[in-house]
């Protein structure tokens, strides 16, 4: 099975912006469909998760990690959407994120910590409305933080889920989209560039799939491009790309992620 993916020779931070959008460019289901083969095989234990990734090496297909995205319990309305995702390798949690949603789906606060590295990648609004980001590249560096506007277009993490969603129409037509992201491991936000694209022979049932690229033509020859599936119902199913989640190494890796959902 071939996807359209970052080369894997390619692990320099050029990439590592790309990471934090993967993990939730799904959208929590108002149902539930059929967990794949692949999650049945590799995460069988779902931790009362909504939505399960498994993540596979894109040449050997063999799993990098399951990823479990669980709904807060909480008598709060607002509570009760957030989320908190863990991750496993074949043994161990190796990293968590919690993800608090306020009144602009669009940009949700993160906090998510490797518990291998000490990495850490933290983005959080002020009282001033500004959006200050903290990122840890392991236990071993130093802690930095850099504050930054944001539009109220802009989007932070899993908010790019939402972005998606609420340009739909104007992205099924092939119109690309331009739309600025927070890249906590840059501490800065870059501009990205989304648009429909053909999918892969492979692709099951009827899909609509997107690319994403950096919106500047030099870096795209070198970063170049995610590439996500998502079904008529507007579910992410999967994702080909560089992760979130660096390897054992400390590197930045790509993966091939799908998804199923859960009630």
């Amino acid at each position: 099975m071939k996807y359209l993916a970052v080369p894997s020779s390619y692990t320099s931070s050029n990439t590592a912006f790309l990471s934090s959008l993967i993990l939730y460019l799904w959208a929590v289901a108002s149902f539930a469909s059929e967990p794949n083969e692949l999650t049945k095989k590799h995460c069988p234990n779902t931790h009362g998760a909504m939505v399960v990734g498994t993540a596979l090496h894109p040449e050997l297909n063999t799993l990098l990690y399951c990823e479990y995205h669980i709904l807060q319990n909480s008598d709060s309305e607002q509570a009760a959407r957030n989320l908190v995702v863990r991750y496993f390798d074949r043994n161990n949690e190796i990293a968590s994120k919690r993800v608090v949603y306020g009144t602009n789906p669009l940009q949700p606060e993160i906090i998510q910590k490797d518990f291998r590295s000490g990495e850490q990648r933290i983005a959080q609004r002020n009282a001033e409305g500004q959006w200050v980001m903290t990122y840890q590249e392991s236990k071993r560096d130093r802690v930095k933080t850099q504050v930054v506007e944001l539009g109220e277009m802009g989007v932070v993490d899993s908010g790019f889920n939402q972005f998606i969603k609420l340009h739909w129409d104007t992205l099924q037509k092939g119109d690309p989209l331009v739309v600025e992201f927070l890249s906590v491991p840059h501490l800065k936000t870059i501009k990205l560039q989304v648009k429909r694209v053909e999918c892969v022979p492979e692709a099951n049932g009827e899909r609509v799939c997107f690319g994403i690229q950096i919106n500047n033509a030099f870096l795209r020859l070198i970063t170049g491009e995610l590439y996500l599936e998502y079904s008529s119902a507007k579910q992410l199913v999967l994702f080909s790309g560089v992760v979130n989640i660096r390897n054992e190494k400390e590197k930045t890796q790509k993966a091939v992620i799908q998804y199923s959902y859960y009630n």
